[in-house]
């Protein structure tokens, strides 16, 4: 028989349950927001995929918006603990940077990482329509901007950037390079593995390490 004094077991179970779902959702989302984009993803496609009702879906989220911010509050969280955080381990800034470098290649080799994908893919379709989440993209790379730049302009004090480096120009090209692998790799036409152009990319950022330098 029923007690009150169930009701918190049974109050935690419902609470896991409803947390569970909705990481179900979210997780299935992004799935399809990278794959498919968000126009071409009707809540119904993520219905299908979670094996949700209606009911339940729209229980956890009352628009196909609420649930794409969602999934960006997500991959936010994403790149700050799978990204962010192991690269802060390094001693200095020119480890760091490489460190990044390999971090976002290493994730987006596997089909289990879809966040860089998934972005690139609602920034190239969303419009002025969709302003909030527009927005929310907006604000995400604006950040990675400056995360970026932050760490170059680091460089040239410990003396580890080739003379004549720009690092607000740096900072893009970076970004657009890695963006590009992505475009490539989702259009199948990918000619140089990603880890070759990040290579070059290192080699001409930073001053050959003086063993090198001895050998020239």
């Amino acid at each position: 028989m029923w007690s009150y004094a169930m009701a918190p077991a049974r109050l935690g179970s419902t609470q896991k349950r409803g947390e569970e779902t909705r990481k179900l959702i979210v997780t299935m989302a992004r799935r399809l927001f990278s794959e498919l984009g968000y126009h071409r993803t009707g809540i119904g496609d993520i219905q299908s995929a979670t094996g949700l009702t209606k009911g339940a879906f729209y229980h956890h989220f009352p628009t196909k918006e609420d649930v794409a911010l969602a999934v960006l509050d997500a991959a936010e969280c994403d790149y700050a603990e799978c990204v962010f955080a192991p690269v802060m381990d390094e001693p200095d800034p020119e480890a760091r940077i490489r460190r990044l470098f390999e971090r976002l290649v290493s994730l987006n080799s596997t089909a289990e990482w879809s966040n860089c994908q998934m972005i690139l893919t609602l920034a190239a379709e969303l419009t002025e329509a969709d302003e909030r989440l527009r927005a929310r993209i907006l604000d995400m790379q604006t950040q990675w901007f400056a995360y970026w730049k932050g760490l170059l302009a680091e460089a040239p004090k410990a003396n580890q950037l080739r003379d004549g480096v720009d690092v607000d120009v740096w900072t893009q090209w970076i970004l657009n390079t890695l963006a590009g692998t992505l475009v490539a790799k989702k259009l199948g036409s990918t000619q140089v593995p990603p880890a070759d152009v990040v290579q070059t990319l290192e080699h001409s950022l930073f001053k050959p390490k003086r063993q090198e330098t001895d050998e020239d």
